[in-house]
């Protein structure tokens, strides 16, 4: 079901593809594969945000990314196959982040999201692409996920089928069910 972003079922979102970022997290002592997506703000300002989950700043012995950890994350942007076939992925990197917000704290609202700022400019040469987001409440009937699972190369799965509303714990409506 992920097939690389650059196969045919991913030839409709060569653009979006170009905000999803691999990052290489630091705990502590521990280190982990995740992805985020670059965002925009409502200023429109490309200031360099990033969205990814806040499960990825903590260590399984429940340890939380103090800010000299997220000073050594390293973002990898562009790091896909060149084409359908997995090979070789350039290596385009950023160091460092601030956290601007997290579900992590003690009134934990139930959502799993981490907001960060990069530390440094997103070098144009690296061609971003900032997305925006949709505070609507309605659910989406079809799109796409584009992630490096498991630090893999950029990797795209489609659905076809509407959006769900899960819950986490007691708490409903926390995060999107994806079939």
């Amino acid at each position: 079901c992920e097939v690389n972003v650059n196969c045919e079922e991913g030839q409709n979102w060569q653009n979006q593809k170009q905000g999803v970022v691999k990052l290489y997290a630091k705990v502590g002592s521990s280190y982990f594969w995740c992805s985020g997506v670059i965002l925009n703000n409502t200023k429109q300002d490309f200031n360099g945000l990033l969205l990814t989950a806040a499960q990825c700043s903590k260590s399984f012995g429940g340890g939380i990314s103090s800010d000299e950890d997220l000073s050594q994350w390293i973002f990898y942007f562009n790091y896909e196959s060149p084409g359908c076939i997995t090979s070789g992925a350039p290596t385009q990197t950023i160091v460092g982040a601030t956290r601007i917000a997290t579900s992590e704290t003690p009134s934990n609202i139930g959502s799993d999201f981490l907001l960060l700022k990069f530390q440094s400019e997103i070098p144009a040469k690296y061609n971003p692409y900032y997305c925006g987001w949709d505070a609507g409440t309605g659910n989406s009937l079809s799109g796409v996920c584009i992630h490096h699972p498991d630090g893999d190369v950029k990797k795209i799965s489609t659905y076809t089928a509407p959006l769900g509303s899960g819950t986490w714990g007691s708490t409903p409506d926390t995060h999107w069910i994806v079939h």
